[in-house]
C-alpha cells in the first residue's frame, strides 16, 4: 500500500478515534503526522488527488470531500484553496484528458459544490466548464452529473462580482 494511502487511513482513524472518545480538535494531543486545520486537510486531499498511484476508486472521494471543506459557512470566496481544488478538479476535465471517468465524475459533482452563480472569473469558468462536459464527454453518467452539478452551481448565490 503506497505511503499517501496508509497515511489517510491512519489520519482518519484518528479523526474516528477522537471523536469517539469526546475530544475536540483544540483538546486533543497534536501528534506528528494528525492534520488539524482546514488548510492541513485540503493539502493532503490535493496530494492524494494528484498521486496516481493511489486506487482510482480511492482517489473519487476526494473531490467531494475537498468541495465539502471549501462550502461551508465561514469560508470565504477569496479563500486561496478553493482556486487551487478547482483548478485541480477542472484539470480532469479538459480536452483530450486521460483521467479515469470516476476521477471525472466525482470531479464534476465537486465543480457543482464549489461553483456559485455570480460573476467572478473561477465562477465562471466552472459553469463553462460543465456546459461543455455534457455535451464533450462520452460517458453518459458523467454528462448527467455535469447537468446536475451546473443547476447546482447556477442555483446558488454568490458574494463576488456581478451579485
Amino acid at each position: 500500500m503506497h505511503y499517501h494511502c496508509i497515511a489517510l487511513r491512519n489520519h482518519l482513524h484518528s479523526l474516528q478515534l477522537m471523536r469517539d472518545n469526546g475530544l475536540e480538535h483544540e483538546q486533543a494531543p497534536r501528534e506528528k503526522d494528525l492534520m488539524l486545520s482546514r488548510q492541513d486537510q485540503l493539502r493532503f486531499l490535493l496530494a492524494y488527488f494528484a498521486d496516481g498511484s493511489c486506487n482510482a476508486l480511492n482517489r473519487a472521494h476526494v473531490p467531494t470531500a475537498m468541495a465539502r471543506l471549501l462550502a461551508v459557512d465561514g469560508v470565504p470566496d477569496s479563500f486561496g484553496f478553493k482556486r487551487a481544488v478547482a483548478e485541480a478538479l477542472l484539470a480532469t476535465l479538459d480536452e483530450g484528458s486521460k483521467t479515469d471517468t470516476t476521477l471525472q465524475q466525482s470531479a464534476i459533482l465537486a465543480l457543482g459544490l464549489l461553483g456559485d452563480c455570480d460573476e467572478d472569473g473561477l465562477d465562471r469558468r466552472i459553469r463553462s466548464t460543465l456546459m461543455q462536459v455534457k455535451e464533450r464527454l462520452a460517458d453518459q453518467q458523467a454528462r448527467r452529473f455535469a447537468v446536475i452539478a451546473l443547476a447546482q452551481a447556477a442555483g446558488r448565490p454568490g458574494s463576488g462580482d456581478g451579485d
